[in-house]
């Protein structure tokens, strides 16, 4: 591979449907999270201020977890709903290794790569 590429785990979607994701379901998600970025306060915010606004809307955006629970996206997401303090509704796609290793993070998914959008 050349300079900047990446190389990504061989992975499945196992099922991908919409989930009223509770509090305590997020803080349980957020407990197995690894390898994501740093949990950004303010974007937290952000997202807790707009389920509280009622704007918050259903999109192809929701997070990714493991077959066995691990948090690979939407760690954000989940933390706004913890301060929210009510069920949203997510998209939540569960995602399986198919090359027998069975360990996925989202520093081995083809993630968040591309060019950050701006207003």
């Amino acid at each position: 591979m050349g300079k900047g590429s990446f190389e990504y785990r061989n992975t499945d979607i196992a099922s991908v449907e919409v989930r009223a994701v509770t509090p305590a379901m997020a803080r349980e998600m957020l407990a197995r999270n690894a390898g994501n970025r740093k949990l950004s306060q303010t974007k937290v915010s952000m997202y807790a201020r707009i389920m509280r606004e009622g704007s918050w809307r259903l999109t192809h955006q929701g997070i990714a977890i493991t077959e066995d629970g691990g948090l690979i996206d939407g760690q954000h997401r989940l933390a706004a709903i913890v301060m929210y303090g009510k069920p949203v509704r997510l998209l939540v796609t569960t995602m399986r290794a198919d090359d027998g290793c069975g360990v996925l993070t989202a520093a081995a998914q083809p993630i968040d790569i591309g060019k950050v959008r701006t207003i």
